[in-house]
């Protein structure tokens, strides 16, 4: 398989596993060969795996948010993490920085809203949001909320198109992001935030960081080179220490370019 950023065939092996997480045991994927690999020509990490990636779609539809799978139900998950104080909040913070970094948008497509903690905390800032999600039980949430959240990307062009917590999941990222594009305003941005590649350098091999749902792991160097693939102009960079969880992350602003 060559390279989704820089077309290289060449790689550098990291940690290997033949036993199945907590992902793809909920799955029943129990013939597992799993493997990080380091991109010679430009260091993308990938995830390298002895079974097609489609085999864990049905988890975002079903299983990733189930009671019995996170322990509490998603009502009780989202009370508890909007009760967090901005220091410690991950989503307080990144909203913090967005709009520090842009005016208000009137109007935010948020794609792969989780239990919609981000677009709620968002839309107090008297923001439009549309929510897109795979899982049956957080659509339902989240139209509770007031929300409207559906499973397929609205028709229309927006002020911003966050995707947060979604590239590390997706085969080829270029394609997505890609499709994105007729989401966006002309002077629309894209809102992006990832997983830090730096992760490989200080948490152990197994780490829920690398698990089997997560495809690519990006540095900011990386991240910038899948964009401009994908035809975008990266205007702001951030990178993140979430202390409360001792994880790093990396935040883009972006525009389509032309």
């Amino acid at each position: 398989m060559n390279c989704k950023v820089c077309g290289s065939n060449g790689w550098l092996n990291n940690s290997s596993t033949n036993e199945p997480d907590k992902y793809e045991k909920w799955m029943g994927i129990t013939d597992v060969k799993r493997c990080w690999r380091k991109c010679l020509g430009c260091g993308l990490w990938h995830h390298r795996r002895n079974y097609p990636l489609e085999q864990l779609d049905k988890i975002y539809e079903d299983g990733y948010r189930h009671p019995d799978f996170r322990g509490e139900t998603l009502r009780q998950a989202f009370r508890k993490i909007i009760t967090i104080p901005l220091e410690d909040s991950e989503n307080k913070r990144r909203i913090e920085w967005l709009l520090n970094t842009i005016d208000t948008p009137e109007t935010l497509l948020d794609i792969g809203s989780g239990i919609g903690v981000f677009p709620y905390e968002i839309r107090k800032h008297r923001v439009d949001v549309q929510c897109v999600e795979s899982n049956n039980d957080s659509i339902e949430l989240i139209n509770t909320l007031g929300m409207k959240c559906t499973k397929e990307i609205p028709d229309g062009e927006f002020d911003v198109v966050s995707v947060i917590h979604v590239l590390e999941h997706i085969e080829d990222p270029v394609e997505f992001l890609i499709s994105l594009h007729d989401s966006l305003k002309p002077d629309g941005k894209l809102f992006i935030e990832v997983p830090d590649a730096i992760e490989f350098d200080r948490l152990p091999p197994f780490s829920d960081e690398f698990n089997s749902c997560h495809t690519h792991f990006y540095d900011v160097s990386t991240l910038c080179r899948v964009l401009a693939r994908a035809v975008y102009n990266v205007t702001d960079i951030h990178r993140e220490h979430y202390k409360d969880r001792n994880l790093h992350r990396i935040m883009m602003v972006c525009q389509k370019g032309e």
